[in-house]
């Protein structure tokens, strides 16, 4: 269902734990830990980050919204996926964070700052 919040994970809302501060899609995610949320519409897919759970607590501040890449994939994923993968480039370290599940793949870019 299109315009309204997809809890990112099965039964509980999935966390994102970074030692290290970041640079998510353009949004800078200080080091901690974060409450994630995927929000789909037809003009495209975004990332929330929230520092406390948004299922338990009534307006849980949204810390950061993030612009997600969506590729159509060929055969469909059965059990949602999260990945971190990292860039063998040079430089600080970077990589693209991955959101696969049914026919959809979802991407955007992280970097350590």
């Amino acid at each position: 269902e299109y315009d309204r919040a997809w809890r990112t994970g099965a039964n509980a809302a999935t966390k994102l734990t970074t030692d290290v501060d970041l640079t998510l899609g353009g949004a800078a995610v200080p080091r901690g830990t974060y409450y994630i949320l995927t929000h789909p519409s037809r003009a495209g897919w975004k990332l929330a980050l929230h520092r406390d759970n948004p299922l338990e607590t009534e307006n849980a501040a949204e810390v950061a919204r993030i612009d997600l890449r969506r590729r159509e994939l060929a055969a469909p994923v059965e059990s949602l996926t999260i990945t971190l993968i990292p860039s063998t480039g040079q430089g600080a370290p970077r990589g693209e964070l991955r959101i696969t599940w049914g026919t959809s793949e979802l991407s955007t870019d992280w970097v350590v700052r």
